[in-house]
């Protein structure tokens, strides 16, 4: 398997978009559980242009998406290989 390039998932892009995922997909009692359930939740977002358009930096000053620097597109693309990755 190879590697992710910086130019494909941004370790930054990566942070943000986990991080506007609601606490409750980190409720569970395995990581394999919530990584599957945090990973379902932002791929769902991410298909969903009211959804990901309010996903925002860390910071919570800017928006992620608005502005053309990074895509959902891009998230999805990731997530895809997560998935697989992760044998789900």
């Amino acid at each position: 398997m190879g590697t992710i390039t910086h130019d494909a998932m941004p370790s930054f892009l990566l942070e943000c978009v986990v991080w506007n995922t609601h606490d409750s997909h980190f409720g569970y009692s395995t990581y394999q559980d919530m990584t599957k359930a945090v990973v379902t939740k932002i791929w769902q977002d991410m298909g969903n242009y009211e959804n990901h358009n309010q996903y925002a930096e860390v910071s919570d000053l800017k928006w992620l998406f608005r502005g053309g620097k990074w895509t959902p597109q891009q998230v999805k693309t990731f997530l895809e290989n997560a998935w697989s990755y992760f044998g789900f």
